[in-house]
């Protein structure tokens, strides 16, 4: 007949807590990793004394056109143009004494010389011996398209209006917001900052008022209903 017996174990409580510790650690560290590699933006890391980088994720690598191994040789003035590098190296600057944490608008010079845009936000963090800065880098190249688009398409409606022969106006608030040099000419103003401001009913002869203000009402409320996608 066997006897079965009892093996006691002791479990150091010391050893115990440090390898639950460095589980922990571990998993910490792994899902920052996943993090960095898998971010959208472009992470880099720079040594605050020499400004070369120490580390880059693959967002960054994309944007700049370099292999890991290329962008640690590499430093903060390499990824500028000659012309950006005084507007670089202040953003740069500012960021690393804690005077702000956003650098807008920095061109940004990839391996093949283009140019894009990004807005680099920016920590101090102490990387093994050394003390770094990690920039995050958004593209902002679509945005800033955009906007110039924008602002060209309102240039040029802005040219064809001041141009017009037809008198032309917009009403804010019941009252002339603009109007252009055509309608001045019309009504006999010499500028428009002469009408800026005024009710436009003030313009209409007395016996003409109350229908033109009930015409004005009208178009108001479907304009109103335009702007809130009722039409």
């Amino acid at each position: 007949r066997h006897l079965g017996y009892f093996e006691q174990v002791r479990v150091d409580p010391v050893e115990a807590g440090r390898r639950h510790a460095e589980a922990l650690l571990r998993d910490s560290e792994e899902r920052l990793r996943t993090i960095y590699e898998g971010a959208l933006d472009g992470i880099l890391v720079a040594d605050t004394e020499t400004e070369r980088f120490l580390t880059a994720n693959p967002a960054i690598c994309r944007m700049l056109g370099y292999s890991p191994d290329e962008i640690v040789r590499l430093s903060v003035r390499d990824i500028h143009r000659q012309p950006d590098l005084p507007r670089a190296m202040e953003g740069f600057g500012r960021l690393l004494r804690g005077e702000s944490e956003l650098a807008a608008d920095i061109p940004v010079m990839r391996k093949d010389g283009s140019v894009f845009y990004a807005d680099i936000r920016a920590a101090q963090i102490r990387l093994g011996d050394r003390n770094g800065l990690l920039g995050i880098f958004r593209d902002t190249s679509e945005r800033k398209h955009a906007e110039e688009s924008l602002r060209a398409a309102a240039e040029q409606f802005r040219g064809l209006v001041e141009q017009s022969i037809a008198g032309i106006f917009i009403i804010q608030d019941r009252k002339f917001a603009y109007v252009n040099p055509r309608f001045c000419e019309i009504h006999g103003f010499g500028s428009e900052h002469e009408l800026i401001g005024v009710d436009p009913l003030s313009l209409v002869v007395e016996k003409d008022l109350a229908t033109t203000a009930e015409i004005t009402r009208r178009l108001l409320e479907v304009a109103e209903r335009h702007a809130q996608g009722r039409i």
